[in-house]
């Protein structure tokens, strides 16, 4: 599986189109690195790429306990050129011994006034194929299983974690447990937990469903205010470090030229 393009459209902080050329990888050089100063949204990418290949299973880093639909709805774009639409693409090769495909899988999402519209789109060769479209998560989990997909996609965070002796255990050990299924109790122990929720919620009285729709509002804000800070927060110490740089540069040359500083 080679993966030639991403396209990015409203998506988290990325306002408009956004296109990732990765088609120069080959089997000789297979790995793609995408690099940025913090807060530039490169873990959005990767969010963007799991979210195209795998929708309500992709393990996305900003999803957290969050319901599907609501984070389709966060994920709109929600700048000064905010929409109410939004939509991830990926292009890649499979090759065979018997024949190589090229698949396309176009997922968009809109605001509706009760709730977020989804829709897939899967090509084949550049013909679109209704059976992929719709059996798309199983035609995925034999190209690549939901459970090890973290063994290929993952972020900086992940390779620093495996270059140091004191948690790469961990993440192998958490990469091998997803691989042979035994994460799979932990999952379902959510999805009861999630169910329990539910049921509570269907029998509550009105007010309390009000009260419950208020708090998740405000918890969402919350969330979406905490985000923005977080990315704030990357972009200014990206800047405070380029400023401390350009101080010791500063300080180099007067050295050099014979200064000295009391």
């Amino acid at each position: 599986m080679f993966i030639e393009r991403l396209e990015l459209h409203n998506f988290g902080p990325f306002a408009g189109r956004h296109i990732i050329d990765m088609s120069r990888a080959t089997v000789t050089r297979p790995i793609v690195l995408v690099g940025g100063e913090n807060g530039a949204g490169k873990t959005t990418i990767l969010d963007a790429l799991l979210l195209a290949l795998y929708g309500k299973m992709a393990g996305c880093s900003k999803r957290g306990s969050l319901g599907y639909p609501e984070f389709l709805e966060r994920s709109i774009h929600q700048g000064r050129l905010g929409s109410d639409e939004a939509g991830v693409k990926v292009i890649f090769r499979r090759s065979t011994a018997q024949r190589s495909s090229r698949f396309s899988v176009h997922r968009t999402w809109h605001r509706t006034p009760k709730a977020v519209a989804e829709s897939l789109q899967v090509k084949v060769d550049g013909q679109l194929s209704g059976e992929h479209s719709e059996r798309w998560l199983e035609a995925m989990e034999e190209l690549m299983p939901t459970r090890i997909a973290p063994l290929f996609l993952f972020d900086g965070e992940k390779i620093e974690a495996l270059a140091e002796p004191e948690t790469a255990s961990s993440v192998l050990s958490s990469g091998i447990h997803s691989l042979l299924g035994l994460d799979l109790v932990e999952h379902l122990l959510q999805d009861l937990q999630a169910l329990e929720r539910r049921k509570s919620v269907r029998s509550a009285s009105a007010a309390e469903v009000e009260a419950l729709e208020r708090l998740q509002r405000s918890t969402r804000e919350a969330a979406e205010a905490h985000e923005q800070k977080v990315q704030e927060r990357g972009a200014n110490q990206t800047k405070i470090d380029r400023l401390h740089k350009e101080l010791a540069d500063l300080f180099e040359e007067f050295r050099l030229q014979g200064g000295e500083l009391l």
